[in-house]
């Protein structure tokens, strides 16, 4: 069985999942959980510390805060917008005609995001923000889907009509799904490259495109799935994680790719049936 733990008012579309599901999956808040679970323990970004055989996401992996997964990304050569850390870089950036995003550690679903062209509206956001951004001319957004080493899905996000730059489901942008048969392989290795630095089992990783070059912004570890392709591409992932599970008392997990893969190398094992 799988546990997903999660907390309260959040991802409330996981409930659907369960009508989706072949085997048992069992979906809890975070309060509600024992100490103790049998089978695989499913951290949707919450950190617990229950025991349980095994798990998917670890508190460590949860813990990163988006500041920190900014400077590891970096120590591995991820390739991200041109990113500092204390205010003294962030005027330079300015002063070096660059328009600057400035971000918390932590934030969620596209708040506390600040624009800054100007040192006054830079002191004014001072001690609001972790890490600065350059602001990249995107001329194409994509989420991406991983779990256990694999991908499972890849999306595009649609501009929003209100011309926000932050593209946003939150605040109006639409996700596409992309075909398999239409992956770029740059894009989804470079989606797998974080999950594993960043030690993430499970994450979505949003990546803008920049004149055919791939920027990493940052890596959702409870991140909303509620169209219904979706949710069924989840579920039948789910439902191999656990028969896997049964057969060999582990996790159906690959290690990191060192190579340029074949698409179908990429994908998730359960999904290859029908491709």
């Amino acid at each position: 069985m799988i546990t997903i733990v999660k907390r309260k008012r959040w991802s409330s579309f996981l409930s659907n999942l369960l009508n989706l599901m072949e085997t048992d999956v069992r979906i809890i808040e975070k309060q509600d959980l024992p100490k103790r679970i049998d089978g695989i323990l499913f951290r949707y970004g919450v950190v617990c510390n229950s025991e349980a055989d095994a798990y998917i996401n670890s508190n460590q992996s949860i813990l990163i805060d988006k500041a920190t997964a900014r400077k590891i990304m970096q120590r591995h050569k991820i390739p991200t917008p041109p990113t500092v850390y204390d205010i003294k870089s962030a005027l330079a950036l300015i002063k070096s005609g660059h328009t600057i995003i400035g971000r918390p550690k932590n934030h969620f679903g596209g708040n506390h995001f600040y624009v800054i062209k100007t040192r006054r509206k830079l002191m004014r956001v001072n001690g609001k923000c972790d890490y600065y951004s350059v602001l990249l001319p995107k001329d194409a957004e994509f989420r991406v889907f991983t779990l256990l080493g694999y991908v499972i899905g890849v999306a595009e996000k649609v501009k929003p009509e209100d011309d926000d730059i932050r593209w946003n489901h939150r605040h109006g942008a639409v996700f596409q799904n992309v075909r398999f048969s239409q992956w770029d392989r740059r894009l989804v290795l470079m989606a797998l490259e974080t999950a594993y630095y960043l030690g993430l089992d499970f994450t979505a990783v949003d990546i803008i495109r920049v004149k055919n070059r791939y920027y990493v912004l940052e890596a959702n570890k409870a991140p909303a799935m509620e169209s219904d392709y979706r949710l069924s591409v989840f579920a039948r992932c789910l439902d191999y994680i656990n028969r896997f599970y049964n057969q060999n008392h582990t996790l159906p997990k690959r290690g990191r790719i060192t190579h340029l893969p074949k698409w179908k190398e990429i994908i998730f094992p359960a999904l290859l049936s029908n491709h």
